[in-house]
């Protein structure tokens, strides 16, 4: 079974799962149904907070 997976709207190579994956970084999977995600703003509310946290910056969430 293979799962569809974007980066920056193309299927991403080794190299780049590599770069995304590797170091600090956040890394989001999450199901689409009916143009929906469940808990999306729960999710982005802890991405915005890690990120903060992490980094010492604000997640721009638009």
């Amino acid at each position: 079974m293979s799962f569809p997976s974007e980066l920056n709207g193309a299927e991403p190579g080794a190299v780049q799962l590599a770069r995304v994956l590797g170091g600090y970084s956040h890394f989001t999977a999450m199901q689409v149904r009916d143009g929906r995600v469940r808990g999306l703003d729960l999710h982005l509310t802890r991405l915005a907070s890690s990120t903060r946290l992490l980094f010492g910056s604000e997640l721009d969430l638009d």
